[in-house]
């Protein structure tokens, strides 16, 4: 099997260079198609109304609890990579900023409970996600020249 890594790498100020982090996910070659053929345009219009929501007028009342988590949800753009993988855009945090973020996670399903993620999986900021999609050529030459997996029109 053919697999994708997405992975984190980390420069702690003691060190010279890039480490490998703990936030990784691997795709198959499948599901790295999916994402960044089928969905990546859904990704990117996500991104964009979460950008402009995010810069948009602020509230008149303030929401507070369940409110809040209602309202953060609904903005929320899932996306099925598999049965236990997907592709989420929202707001969340990045360094302690409050910024929209591309999750790609890995959820498990327990016997009548919903989905719980798992740490499997690495949550990219727009400019990652930019970057990602800047190398998404070069991957799938990569995959097709020395695995034979060719893109296909999911």
């Amino acid at each position: 099997m053919v697999l994708v890594a997405l992975k984190e790498f980390v420069k702690p100020p003691q060190w010279k260079t890039l480490k490998p982090g703990k936030a990784a996910i691997s795709l198959t070659a499948k599901q790295w198609h999916i994402m960044t053929g089928k969905f990546k345009g859904e990704i990117d219009d996500a991104i964009a109304k979460l950008d402009k929501s995010a810069d948009g007028p602020s509230p008149k009342k303030q929401k507070t609890g369940k409110e809040s988590a209602k309202a953060s949800v609904t903005d929320e753009k899932k996306m099925q990579l598999s049965d236990n993988r997907r592709v989420t855009v929202r707001m969340g945090e990045i360094d302690g900023e409050k910024q929209v973020v591309v999750e790609v996670r890995e959820y498990t399903m327990e016997k009548g409970k919903e989905k719980a993620p798992t740490e499997k999986g690495i949550i990219l900021s727009v400019s990652q996600w930019n970057g990602l999609k800047s190398q998404i050529a070069s991957v799938d030459k990569d995959l097709e020249d020395n695995f034979g997996a060719i893109r296909k029109d999911e």
